[in-house]
C-alpha cells in the first residue's frame, strides 16, 4: 500500500509539472505548457495576475533587449522619456516632435519638417524640397526663409527672405558666382583721364581740395572712352553720373538749370570701324530747387540705352563718349566744374577689371 501511495503521487507531480508551475495559495502563477523562446521576456497573460505567458521581446545575458518596437511616456526635458546613463536623451515637447536633451538641457527639437536649436537664433535645416527660394539649410532656426538652398545639381543659392541672392554653380572645373537679382556697380572716371582737343578743352580748376574740369562754353568738349563690362546683365541701360560743382561764389538761384550732354558710340573690339553706325545724343538736365548753397556738390545722371538702334550695347564694347555742357540751353551763366564721372550697370556676376 505505501508503494503504491508513493507512486501515485510521482504521477501527480509529473503531471503537474507537464502543465507548468501551479500553486495553490493565493498570488502564485501559472507558468505556459509548452517551451518558452530562450530569453523571452515574461509577460501577463489575462488579467488574473496567476498566469504568464511567452513573448517575442528578448533580454539577453548581456543585458540586451531585441524587440519589435519599446514604448515609452512623453517625458520631459529633467526626465526624459527615453534616458541615457548620463540624463540625455529624448522627450516628446509636443504633437509630432522630438527634443533631444543633452546633459540635462533641451538642445534640438525635430518636427515633421524642420531639425533646429532649440534658440530662434540657432542654426537647423529642413526635410523639404530645397529651391532658388526656398532654403533648407538656416543660419537661425527662427528665420526658416533664409539661408542656403538651390535647384539643380552643383548649385548654391544663398536666400535672405526668400529672394536668390547669390549662386554659386559649377562650369567646367570652376566655381562661378552670380547675382541672379544683379547689384549696381560703378566705376570712376577722372578728370584728368580725360582727353580733349586743345583749343576745345575745358580749363583745370581748383575748388579746395577737388580739382575738375570747368565747362563755360558750348564748344568745350572733354572725351573718354569706357568698356562694357561682362559681368553686365545685357538687358538694362547703363548711367553716367556726372558729379559737378557750380563756381565758387556763383551759387545757382532757384530754377536755374543745366544742360549736360553726351555723344557717345559703341564698337566691338577690332574689326569694327569707329564711324559705325549713327552716334547717340543723349542729355540730362539739371534744376535749381530753392537757393543753392556756394560751391555744393551736385550729381546728375544721364542714361546710355542699350537697346538703342543706333548704338545697342554689347558686352565687351568700347564706349567712346564726347562729353559736353548745352550752354545755349541752360540758364546758368557761370561755371560747372566737373570733378568726377561714373559709370554705372546692373552687375550678375563677379567684376573681372
Amino acid at each position: 500500500m505505501k508503494k503504491l501511495l508513493i507512486l501515485v503521487l510521482l504521477l501527480s507531480a509529473s503531471l503537474a509539472w507537464a502543465h507548468g508551475p501551479t500553486f495553490t495559495t493565493d498570488g502564485d502563477t501559472k507558468g505556459p505548457s509548452s517551451e518558452s523562446g530562450d530569453n523571452a521576456i515574461v509577460r501577463w497573460d489575462g488579467t488574473t495576475g496567476k498566469l504568464i505567458q511567452n513573448s517575442t521581446a528578448t533580454l539577453d545575458d548581456s543585458g540586451n533587449i531585441v524587440a519589435n518596437a519599446i514604448k515609452v511616456g512623453a517625458g520631459t526635458v529633467g526626465s526624459p522619456g527615453f534616458k541615457f546613463n548620463d540624463g540625455s536623451g529624448f522627450f516628446q515637447p509636443g504633437d509630432g516632435q522630438i527634443g533631444l536633451v543633452s546633459f540635462g538641457t533641451h538642445r534640438f527639437t525635430m518636427t515633421g519638417s524642420t531639425l533646429g536649436s532649440v534658440s530662434a537664433i540657432g542654426g537647423g535645416f529642413s526635410r523639404l524640397t530645397s529651391t532658388l527660394t526656398n532654403p533648407t539649410l538656416f543660419p537661425r532656426i527662427g528665420d526658416i526663409d533664409t539661408g542656403v538652398g538651390g535647384l539643380d545639381p552643383d548649385t548654391i543659392s544663398l536666400i535672405a527672405g526668400s529672394v536668390e541672392g547669390v549662386r554659386v554653380t559649377k562650369t567646367g572645373g570652376n566655381a562661378v558666382i552670380t547675382f541672379p537679382d544683379g547689384y549696381t556697380r560703378h566705376r570712376d572716371i577722372l578728370p584728368g583721364a580725360t582727353t580733349g582737343n586743345p583749343t576745345t578743352a575745358p580749363s583745370p580748376v581748383q575748388i579746395d581740395t577737388f580739382v575738375g574740369l570747368a565747362f563755360d562754353a558750348d564748344a568745350e568738349k572733354s572725351h573718354f572712352v569706357f568698356e562694357v563690362a561682362n559681368d553686365w546683365d545685357n538687358v538694362s541701360d547703363h548711367t553716367l553720373v556726372v558729379h559737378w560743382i557750380p563756381e565758387a561764389g556763383a551759387a545757382l538761384t532757384d530754377g536755374q538749370t543745366v544742360i549736360w550732354e553726351a555723344i557717345y558710340r559703341s564698337i566691338g573690339h577690332g574689326g569694327e570701324a569707329t564711324d559705325t553706325g549713327t552716334a547717340v545724343t543723349t542729355t540730362a538736365t539739371y534744376t535749381q530747387s530753392g537757393a543753392g548753397v556756394n560751391k555744393e556738390s551736385i550729381d546728375t545722371s544721364i542714361t546710355i540705352d542699350f537697346d538703342n538702334a543706333d548704338q545697342p550695347l554689347t558686352a565687351g564694347d568700347m564706349v567712346a563718349i564726347e562729353f559736353s555742357r548745352d550752354m545755349t540751353g541752360d540758364t546758368y551763366g557761370s561755371d560747372a566744374a566737373v570733378v568726377l564721372w561714373e559709370i554705372e550697370h546692373n552687375a550678375t556676376g563677379m567684376p573681372e577689371h
